[in-house]
């Protein structure tokens, strides 16, 4: 496509010399070249205006007689819309309509469209009515909401670098744990996980995909030699998030696959791994019970969930909260994904690690990120003789955890075992545009749920809104079921044969199953019915 500076040129609307004039006023003050040239004089807002669209067929809008869409406005955040002098018009499905000044602009319209998360398609407004529209249309910036920063210096400082950073800021704003960059024919697709969903975003340009996937194995130190091999590697970065730097990692891992090289970069939040228990989403009986359990002198605490459930940040905020200057701790975690001071972590990749080696250090506390190690599960029975023992480990429910242990082994965990609690990560609707939702006999019957769970069952849905950013969802939030170990499941672990199983005893104490808690958390608003079907089904 012409660009704009070149288009005047040829239809004589502008001399070189003018052109050049406007170039360089650009470059010494920012903003866009039709602005430029407006303001040196050279040409008016119906000139260019005038020009693209007799160029490109682009129909002109004018932004005065089009009421506000809000929905659209929700997909293009303030930041991105004032930075592209673009204003949303109208959205229908994936296509979101803008009003852009210069749509010849094609490094803008790639961007709109990963910031909108739609196609894009450009109607001609001029630079000043849309800068109007962007400051009376849209609510003003709050500062605690401010949109992510990722140092640009980090990335690099061109084309690639900031499209990366603004891929790991969009994520961040958008609560996702995971950017998915897969290549395809005609570009590089990007895909962000938010929950147990990925969320797709529109191409990329097939010379983007390239530069992206270069930029990123060269800030990982990737063996450039080792393409065809699987590889991982760890980048730090600096983000400036509400008004203060916090640090991530992009937990980067490449797969070479016949399309091409794919590239998964999972984000890990350093703040957010050591957060107030209270906020995790246990209920107010299990977060008490929990606390208590970890206080004790002695005992096991078994954090249990499927991959990205949530346990590692359960696991970590626990930690946190057990860290006391009188205490003495140490971790053996499978892999440090948070760095936390007042206890020593140990990595169990280390050759020189032994489990022995920890009980002669006398800790108050041990904790266990894995219990799969050789060896890791005897050791953490035998130590929780003497002292706490937290240990995180993959179960597909809390009883299952139990049940897992071997045989030999059961006497031990019916004598040590405290609290065993089992998780999930679902996204939370966003409360400013929640609001109430019908039931339907097809959800009915897709759930499978008795008359007295459907009793009472309220839904809610939150339609999407500016304050989070049109997807209807504000962060993640977790749902527990726990097990507070008394005599009679310590009873059925050691002689299941003489006593009743622990699905049958646990419904008796006041046992709420992940499925009876998503009932729950949906009747409060907090998640949509949707997104629990994969615990209930």
């Amino acid at each position: 496509m012409q660009k704009l500076g070149e288009l005047l040129v040829s239809e004589g609307l502008v001399s070189p010399e003018e052109l050049q004039r406007a170039l360089d006023f650009q470059k010494e003050r920012g903003g866009l070249l039709g602005t430029a040239l407006v303001w040196l004089g050279s040409v008016t807002d119906d000139d260019i205006r005038g020009a693209l669209a007799r160029k490109y067929g682009i129909a002109v809008v004018d932004l005065a007689a089009v009421t506000s869409d809000s929905e659209a406005m929700a997909r293009l955040p303030r930041e991105k819309a004032a930075a592209y002098g673009a204003f949303p018009v109208a959205l229908e499905g994936r296509c979101l309509t803008v009003a852009i000044a210069d749509p010849t602009d094609v490094r803008a319209l790639d961007d709109l469209r990963f910031a909108s998360g739609c196609e894009v398609t450009p109607l001609l407004a001029s630079a000043t009515d849309i800068l109007t529209a962007i400051e009376t249309r849209y609510p003003a910036p709050a500062g605690d909401d401010a949109e992510p920063k990722v140092e640009v210096a980090e990335l690099g400082d061109d084309e690639t670098g900031r499209l990366l950073a603004d891929l790991v800021a969009t994520a961040i704003r958008r609560g996702a744990t995971e950017i998915h960059l897969e290549p395809r024919p005609k570009g590089l697709e990007v895909r962000f996980r938010a929950g147990a969903s990925l969320h797709n975003l529109p191409l990329a340009p097939g010379e983007t995909r390239d530069a992206v996937v270069t930029r990123l194995r060269k800030l990982c130190n990737l063996d450039e030699s080792e393409r065809r091999r699987s590889q991982s590697a760890e980048l730090p970065l600096r983000v400036q998030v509400d008004g203060g730097e916090r640090t991530i990692l992009l937990l980067v891992s490449t797969l070479n696959t016949v399309q091409g090289e794919r590239l998964v970069l999972e984000l890990v939040h350093s703040g957010d791994r050591a957060r107030d228990p209270s906020t995790l989403g246990l209920d107010a009986p299990g977060l008490s019970r929990l606390l208590s359990a970890i206080e004790a002198t002695h005992g096991l605490v078994l954090i249990t969930g499927p991959s990205r459930s949530g346990k590692t940040t359960t696991f970590y905020s626990l930690l946190s909260w057990l860290n006391r200057s009188d205490r003495f701790i140490v971790s053996a975690e499978d892999r440090i994904e948070c760095a936390l001071d007042g206890f020593h972590q140990i990595a169990l990749s280390d050759p020189a690690f032994q489990y022995d080696t920890l009980l002669a250090m006398k800790p108050d506390v041990i904790s266990m990120k894995g219990l799969g190690a050789p060896g890791a599960l005897e050791f953490a029975l035998e130590a929780a003789r003497g002292r706490i023992v937290l240990a995180e480990t993959e179960a597909f429910d809390s009883a299952s955890a139990l049940y897992r242990v071997p045989p030999d082994a059961r006497y031990w965990l019916s004598r040590t075992a405290r609290f065993v609690t089992s998780q999930r990560l679902l996204p939370r609707l966003c409360p400013d545009c929640r609001e109430p939702a019908e039931r339907s006999l097809e959800m009915d019957d897709a759930l499978g749920w008795n008359p007295q769970e459907l009793e009472n069952l309220r839904l809610f849905r939150s339609p999407g809104c500016p304050s989070c950013d049109g997807s209807g969802y504000r962060g993640l939030t977790g749902i527990f079921e726990w097990i507070d170990v008394n005599e009679s499941v310590r009873q059925a672990l050691v002689d299941p044969g003489t006593s009743p199983g622990l699905r049958e005893i646990l419904p008796r104490d006041g046992f709420l199953s992940l499925r009876q808690a998503a009932r729950e958390r949906v009747s409060e608003g907090e998640v949509a019915l949707r997104d629990v079907f994969s615990l209930v089904t």
